[in-house]
Order: C-alpha cells, then sequence, then structure tokens
C-alpha cells in the first residue's frame, strides 16, 4: 500500500520528445474471392439428353465435388498413375481429351516427353551391371 500511495501520475508523464501513437489502417492484401458463379455453374442442372440407365440425381450430383467440376474420362489405372507420378516428378503429363501435355513445357523438352517408367539406355546397363556383381558375390558367398 505504501508504493500506492507515493505513485504520482505527474512525475510518469510522457517525455515531449516520443510522437504521439498513430492508427494505421487494416489493409488485406488477399485478393476478394467470388465463389458466387463456381456455386451456380457447380450446382446447375446439365443441359442435354438424360442418361437412359442412371437416376439423373446420382449422375449429375457424381460430377459436383468440393474443389470443382469433375469430368468423366476413361483412363486405365496405370496409365493415371504414369502421367500423375509423371506430373509430380517432371512438371508436365499428357493431357487425357487430347494429343497436347499440361505443364511445364521446357522440362518436357529437356526429357523428350519420356515419362517416369520411361527408363534410359545408361540406367539400364548401369543396372544390369550392377545385377551381375550382385550374382558374382553370391556364388563367391
Amino acid at each position: 500500500m505504501d508504493l500506492i500511495q507515493s505513485y504520482d501520475e505527474e512525475a510518469v508523464s510522457s517525455s515531449p520528445e516520443s510522437s504521439p501513437p498513430r492508427m494505421l489502417k487494416a489493409k488485406s492484401s488477399a485478393p476478394e474471392v467470388d465463389d458466387t458463379a463456381l456455386a451456380l455453374t457447380l450446382w446447375a442442372p446439365i443441359y442435354g439428353p438424360a442418361h437412359p440407365y442412371a437416376k439423373d440425381g446420382i449422375a449429375q450430383g457424381m460430377r459436383n465435388h468440393k474443389l470443382g467440376f469433375v469430368e468423366d474420362a476413361s483412363i486405365g489405372s496405370f496409365v493415371f498413375d504414369e502421367q500423375y507420378n509423371t506430373f509430380h516428378k517432371y512438371g508436365y503429363a499428357a493431357d487425357p481429351s487430347g494429343l497436347n501435355y499440361v505443364g511445364d513445357m521446357e522440362a518436357l523438352k529437356q526429357n523428350d516427353g519420356g515419362s517416369v517408367y520411361n527408363i534410359p539406355q545408361s540406367e539400364q546397363k548401369r543396372r544390369k551391371l550392377e545385377m551381375k556383381k550382385e550374382e558374382e558375390g553370391k556364388e563367391r558367398a
């Protein structure tokens, strides 16, 4: 209590050299996101003939996804895995809707359009030599 009574408000006034506090305007660097058009596009009715064997709600609703619109495509699982892994390793992949490529075109030119499953000739030779060395090591042991 003694300390509170000895407290003098005028002794703690701010110094004349200090500047007054200034309020800064709030500024958001994030762009405005307009998601109304996307939602309208996703849930709009599909125009054209109806599928004769599928229910309208299921056929229509299966294509709507939280991240966008899912297109129907007939792709084998091996081809999908090949293009998926090629895109994540090299940055390009074959476009399933045509004869084009999507992604990094410079990397496409450097790799001559190869995929992750295409093994270069030098790599094949190196692997054969390693296999021979391993077989010789097993025979000696």
